[in-house]
């Protein structure tokens, strides 16, 4: 049985759009962003950009899908996602780079090479996609695409609310 593209999209969307509004109530009772470590804020920009960006691609997918349809929709999606996921995941290790040795530590060597080594696969799979290597599975890839990109903050997430670094009254 074939999936359903509009429905599939529209679940991903409600998912980002739910997601998003969670991390910015559970932000808001976190106290000021000032009070803010430098490796929370990493975590939570990914959370939001790896949000909103699967929202935004679902978005494109469905509006591509009303105006030109099936798989030249999937296709152009999947070559957008190549490009934006280019530039998110280049600013996400620009972010990693620029976080404080000490604040580095706290993150998972783990967590960094799925999150990463993940993204790139699944960016080389999207530009695959975008050139028609995959055939009438364009869909299906596009999908598993937009799924990883809501594994990425659901992790980022719950280690932002129970992995915290200790916090001195000197750092605040």
């Amino acid at each position: 049985m074939e999936p359903d593209p509009t429905n599939s999209l529209s679940i991903i969307i409600q998912f980002s759009i739910g997601l998003a509004g969670f991390v910015g109530i559970v932000s808001i009772f976190s106290g000021p962003a000032a009070a803010w470590v430098a490796v929370d804020r990493f975590r939570l920009g990914n959370v939001l950009s790896t949000t909103f960006l699967a929202g935004f691609l679902a978005f494109i997918a469905l509006a591509l899908d009303h105006m030109i349809g099936g798989e030249m929709a999937w296709k152009t999606t999947s070559a957008l996602f190549t490009f934006i996921g280019i530039i998110v995941l280049s600013l996400s290790a620009r972010a990693l780079l620029k976080l404080p040795a000490d604040q580095r530590e706290i993150l998972s060597n783990e967590i960094i090479i799925l999150f990463f080594g993940g993204s790139i696969i699944n960016i080389v799979f999207q530009l695959l996609n975008g050139l028609g290597v995959f055939g009438h599975n364009a869909f299906s890839i596009l999908f598993f695409g937009l799924i990883w990109l809501l594994v990425i903050p659901v992790i980022q997430f719950i280690r932002l609310i129970f992995i915290r670094p200790r916090v001195s009254s000197n750092d605040t």
